[in-house]
């Protein structure tokens, strides 16, 4: 996937993973393959960029990446016809330091673009670029995001949060609108009452969000952790973040007393990132061994 060695399907599709697998598959290998056919939806008509920025002025330090997967909501047949006969551009646009969400449209059909692209989205969107300024600069993300953790070799601090708070659960659907794009058959995590059995883990520098990802406590028939959802934010990808990140994942499933660490349906660029992760944290393990005269 074009959002690199990340992300993975969420495991709430489970009861109909496969099929929706083999369907994703077949659709994205053929959005590849099939350049002269024609488009199937308003994703492969609209011409639709995701942005990251730093600030909450749109223009200025924007990541800027294109979408790896089309969300399922995104299939609507006027407005794909009005964007085949148009320069129709949809932008959404992310505060990293809250991850509100701007969505702007241009061209032809600008306004039914919007409301299919951006209406269904979790968290929540506006069109009006100063009331985005105003959301980003009312929050604190970050301080919602819980306690840190540890840090990373480039200085920035993970931090975890259980979701029993409304205001980190409304972080996470505002985190997911993003995820929508970047992780192939992402859907919104349903919390209800368990939110102490669902953690959010992430990754800051300065104020902005590097990764996020969410976790799931449970117990059948011994303690065990599940990694729902994980993104490094494009642009910051490549750097061994995703990597720092999983370990750490790893080291607070073994202070929760987890016996194990476990993905629903990871991608292959994801279960590389975790073999090398694993090759690391094995060959630590010898070394502390041989060490130690081979006490175990």
């Amino acid at each position: 996937p074009k959002c690199g060695p990340t992300p993975w399907r969420d495991p709430q599709r489970r009861a109909n993973a496969g099929n929706t697998a083999a369907r994703a598959n077949v659709r994205h290998r053929a959005g590849r393959q099939m350049a002269d056919a024609p488009p199937r939806g308003v994703a492969d008509a609209l011409d639709i960029q995701l942005g990251f920025c730093r600030s909450p002025d749109a223009d200025a330090d924007v990541l800027w990446a294109a979408p790896s997967f089309a969300p399922d909501h995104v299939d609507d047949g006027a407005v794909a016809e009005a964007a085949r006969s148009s320069a129709l551009r949809v932008e959404l646009l992310f505060d990293r330091g809250s991850m509100h969400t701007l969505c702007r449209a241009r061209g032809a059909g600008a306004a039914d673009a919007i409301r299919t692209v951006a209406e269904p989205l979790p968290g929540g969107y506006t069109t009006d670029l100063a009331e985005w300024a105003r959301r980003a600069a009312e929050s604190d993300a970050e301080a919602l995001c819980g306690a840190a953790t540890g840090t990373l070799r480039d200085g920035s601090c993970v931090r975890r949060v259980d979701l029993t708070r409304a205001e980190t659960v409304a972080f996470v659907m505002r985190l997911t609108n993003a995820m929508l794009w970047l992780i192939d058959g992402c859907t919104a995590i349903e919390i209800g009452p368990d939110g102490a059995r669902w953690h959010l883990f992430s990754v800051w520098r300065d104020g902005a969000l590097v990764a996020g990802a969410t976790c799931f406590s449970f117990v059948v028939p011994v303690r065990r952790m599940r990694v729902c959802q994980f993104l490094v934010i494009p642009g910051e990808q490549r750097r061994g973040v995703g990597a720092q990140l999983l370990a750490a994942i790893y080291e607070a499933a073994r202070s929760d007393g987890a016996m194990e660490v476990n993905v629903e349906d990871p991608c292959a660029g994801f279960r590389a990132l975790r073999d090398a992760v694993d090759a690391t944290r094995a060959r630590a393990l010898r070394a502390a061994i041989d060490a130690s005269g081979g006490a175990a």
